[in-house]
């Protein structure tokens, strides 16, 4: 047994350090002067600065793309919130007339490739005049969202005990007013563990933003990445500070999500 869990925790630290030493390689690249970088690309050697990343941040449009990679981010983890919390709550309770068809609707999301959708998305947004605009990237990004959310919130409530709802249910509470002071409380922490996984699903998302966008008034991050990766001679280390801007977010977001997860756990397991 000791021998199995050994082998298991080596496994782990292989895969921990093939996942983090790109990355880890990515910063380094990033704080280091632009002439190592292009004169010796593969040493460890040279002293780091935060140069690079100061003249990516007055790359012109970096002030517009970070912005509007934000706001994207922001409402459409807000709206996809809206939705599937209360869809994903009754999903999980109730029997209604297509409630396996939204229960099922997570897989489906998975199995359609982007590609797929993406002209009928566009004549959608086309026809109400919402191409080049952060608002249609934002209800793009609604739409990627919604069923990984659906299908975690679904789980979600399923594991939270019922009996609190049952009282409430007893005393007259129902409906919208049953979700909002029972059951968001109880499961407060994985909810906003699953909003900042779909904040971070629209901050990286790079396809849907390229089949809208035409310009930079709605340009986002990774648009501004791959524009600068198209020109005749790549500025890596603007490249390189540019990725690491990209991450960052996404590596705080998911460890304060992992948090929340294992808090809200702990916290069920204990009232249990």
């Amino acid at each position: 047994m000791m021998r199995r869990v050994s082998l298991y925790r080596v496994i782990g630290v292989m895969i921990l350090i093939l996942v983090l030493a790109p990355v880890g390689w990515l910063v380094i690249c990033a704080l280091r002067p632009s002439s190592d970088v292009l004169n010796h690309p593969y040493s460890l050697s040279g002293r780091l600065t935060a140069q690079n990343l100061v003249e990516a941040f007055h790359l012109p449009g970096f002030a517009r793309s970070l912005t509007n990679s934000f706001v994207a981010a922001l409402l459409s983890s807000l709206l996809t919130m809206a939705i599937c919390v209360p869809v994903g709550y009754a999903s999980s309770r109730y029997e209604f007339t297509g409630r396996h068809f939204v229960q099922g609707l997570g897989i489906a999301g998975y199995i359609l490739s982007p590609v797929i959708l993406a002209i009928p998305y566009f004549r959608l947004l086309a026809t109400v005049d919402l191409t080049n605009s952060v608002v249609g990237i934002t209800l793009l990004h609604v739409a990627l969202s919604i069923p990984f959310c659906l299908s975690l919130l679904d789980l979600l409530f399923q594991s939270v005990p019922s009996a609190p709802e049952e009282v409430a249910l007893l005393a007259g509470m129902e409906g919208l007013t049953l979700l909002r002071r029972i059951v968001l409380p109880s499961a407060r922490l994985p909810i906003l563990a699953i909003g900042l996984l779909a904040f971070l699903v629209s901050w990286k998302e790079y396809f849907y933003s390229f089949v809208v966008s035409s310009g930079e008034n709605s340009r986002t991050l990774p648009l501004l990445l791959s524009a600068m990766m198209a020109g005749e001679v790549p500025q890596w280390h603007l490249l390189f500070a540019l990725s690491v801007v990209l991450i960052l977010p996404g590596i705080a977001l998911v460890t304060v999500a992992t948090r929340m997860g294992i808090s809200g756990r702990t916290e069920g397991g204990a009232r249990d």
